[in-house]
């Protein structure tokens, strides 16, 4: 998932760089947390569910989803969701998202898949200090990936848990034999 993110951040921070400044596309831990010095519009980032299915032979096939949330002020109610000449509505700011994640795969050849399944409808938010005008859209990333336990640096951080497992099961037969 933390791949994903990252490739995500850096295409929207590359192709909507006329549009947002690069430090006001973000991850998130939360759709309503907007970093203090972020300034709008923005974009969000949030990490949703995992879905896996196994494919055997050490492969999976995963279905990863995630929330990216859009904002853009809202001096006049009207052009926060329309927009002007100068300024970019929620409605613009969304479908740019879209034009730029839609069957994307990211430069990623295990994905596979990428699409905007649903997005809410545009709603007035505010951070105590400006109203603004924000919309969640919910993208799907389907992708093929070895299962954790095939990946080597997994599979070390197996067998170091097998080797404490198997320490504290010995350190329990010691105390129940000198009992």
């Amino acid at each position: 998932m933390l791949n994903l993110l990252l490739l995500i951040k850096n295409e929207l921070s590359d192709t909507l760089e006329a549009f947002i400044p690069k430090k006001n596309i973000y991850i998130t831990s939360h759709i309503d947390i907007v970093p203090y010095d972020v300034r709008f519009p923005c974009i969000g980032i949030k990490d949703a569910n995992i879905k896996r299915t196994d494919l055997n032979s050490g492969w999976q096939f995963v279905q990863k989803n995630i929330q990216i949330v859009a904002y853009v002020e809202a001096k006049k109610n009207d052009e926060a969701i329309i927009g002007n000449q100068n300024t970019m509505g929620i409605l613009e700011l969304s479908k740019a998202i879209q034009i730029v994640l839609d069957e994307n795969n990211l430069k990623d050849n295990s994905i596979q898949y990428a699409f905007c399944t649903d997005e809410s409808g545009s709603e007035a938010y505010s951070d105590t200090k400006k109203i603004v005008q924000r919309k969640v859209l919910n993208f799907v990333y389907h992708m093929q990936e070895k299962r954790p336990a095939m990946d080597c640096n997994s599979k070390f951080k197996l067998e170091n848990d097998i080797r404490i497992i198997d320490l504290f099961h010995s350190i329990l037969t010691d105390l129940k034999k000198e009992d």
